[in-house]
C-alpha cells in the first residue's frame, strides 16, 4: 500500500511540475488509483519459506478539468508517464537487489535480483 501511495504521489509530482513548466491551464487534477496483489501470507500461520507477494495490475485514472485540447494532454501525459520512476519501475519490471548487513558486516547480496521463483 505505501508504494501505490507513492507511485500515485510520484505521478502527480511530475503532472504538477510538468504542467508548469509548460504553461499548461490545468483547472483540477486529480488520481484515480486501482491496484490489484496478490499474496500467499496468512496471518494467522506465517511461514516464510511459503510467503509469496506481488502485484498483478495498477490502473491510473488521471481526473483533469482544462481548456487544453485533448491531444495537448495526451501528449502531456506521456511525457509524465515517461519522467514517472516509480511509474517506470512497475512497468519495466525493474530488477531489485537485497543486501544482507549484519552486525556492521556485509553478508552479500540474498534473493537474486528478478522475480521470486514461486515453488510448485
Amino acid at each position: 500500500m505505501y508504494f501505490a501511495a507513492g507511485l500515485g504521489l510520484c505521478m502527480m509530482s511530475h503532472v504538477e511540475m510538468l504542467g508548469k513548466s509548460q504553461k499548461f491551464e490545468i483547472t483540477s487534477a486529480r488520481l484515480e488509483q486501482r491496484s490489484t496483489w496478490t499474496t500467499t501470507m496468512d496471518l494467522g500461520d506465517v511461514r516464510p519459506e511459503d510467503s509469496y507477494g506481488k502485484a498483478e495490475h495498477m490502473q491510473l485514472n488521471l481526473i483533469i478539468e482544462s481548456q487544453e485540447p485533448a491531444e495537448n494532454l495526451v501528449n502531456f501525459i506521456g511525457y509524465c508517464r515517461q519522467a514517472c520512476m516509480a511509474l517506470q519501475s512497475v512497468a519495466a519490471a525493474t530488477p531489485v537487489a537485497t543486501g544482507l548487513y549484519l552486525n556492521g558486516q556485509s553478508v552479500g547480496d540474498v534473493g537474486g535480483t528478478g522475480p521470486f521463483e514461486k515453488g510448485t
